[in-house]
Order: structure tokens, then sequence, then C-alpha cells
């Protein structure tokens, strides 16, 4: 099977992916609006995790990613129940 007939399977038109710009990246500071750290619920482990991940992983780093950013992806994705935090009033970003 070639990638034309697996796109063709999945219903997939290939196309490329847009590029990411300046105006879609949140910027550490706009990501700090709410009172914790993490859009997730997160203990002191997942913190240490997170800051260890941000040390591996070059990717994360040169995704302009934090240690905070890197916890809630390590909980989100191995956390058995993710739990997202409440929004605050000083955060509007949230819906």
């Amino acid at each position: 099977m070639d990638s034309k007939e697996l796109l063709a399977l999945l219903d997939l038109k290939g196309e490329a992916i847009p590029a990411v710009t300046a105006s879609t990246l949140i910027t550490p500071g706009e990501a700090r609006l709410h009172a914790s750290a993490t859009a997730l619920a997160v203990d002191a482990w997942g913190l240490r995790r997170g800051r260890d991940l941000l040390a591996e992983s070059e990717r994360l780093r040169a995704a302009a990613s934090d240690e905070f950013a890197a916890a809630d992806f390590f909980c989100a994705a191995f956390d058995p129940e993710p739990r997202l935090l409440k929004p605050t009033a000083l955060n509007s970003a949230f819906p």
C-alpha cells in the first residue's frame, strides 16, 4: 500500500498543515493569566516530571515550551483521569 492509497482509505486530502506564525503562539505571559501555572491539576511529582521532560527534550525547548506546559502534556498523556482546573476571574482566555 502506498501513501496515496492510504490517504484515500482514510479519506484524507493529504494537505499540508498551515505554518505556525507569531500570532498563533501563546506567550508565557498570556498563558499565566489564571491562578495556577498549569491548565490541569498536576501534583508535585507531575511538576517535577515537567521540569525533567523540558530538560530532556530538545523539541519541547525548541517549541518555546516551559516546565508547566510539559507537566500538562505529561499529565494529559499518562494520568488515568486528568482534571482540567476551573478558570478564575483573572483569566478571560478560558471559555
